[in-house]
């Protein structure tokens, strides 16, 4: 992920500034990340879904992980384990 250039230079004289009284606050605009109107990745999946947490045993949860391995190498892109649970249900309960 990259990281915004930050004149932290700036930062500190406005707040050095502002504690010797040389400047006074102003109040900017702040553009909040559920403001703006580009997406910045995919996120959530478009589909109605609801969260849910599962307490696994560790040899599922390496048998998981292993094949979301195994998928990631097949698919050239990466594969949870969440998404390797949400298949194994889509297969059975759609099907």
């Amino acid at each position: 992920m990259a990281r915004k250039a930050r004149d932290f230079g700036a930062l500190q004289a406005g707040i050095a500034d502002l504690t010797e009284g040389k400047a006074e606050p102003t109040a900017q605009p702040v553009a909040l990340a559920t403001e703006s109107s580009e997406r910045r990745g995919k996120g959530r999946p478009p589909t109605d879904t609801s969260a849910m947490q599962l307490r696994l045993s560790r040899h599922l949860i390496t048998a998981l992980v292993k094949e979301a391995a195994e998928a990631s190498i097949a698919e050239g892109r990466n594969v949870t384990p969440q998404q390797i649970i949400g298949r194994i249900l889509e297969e059975r309960y759609r099907g």
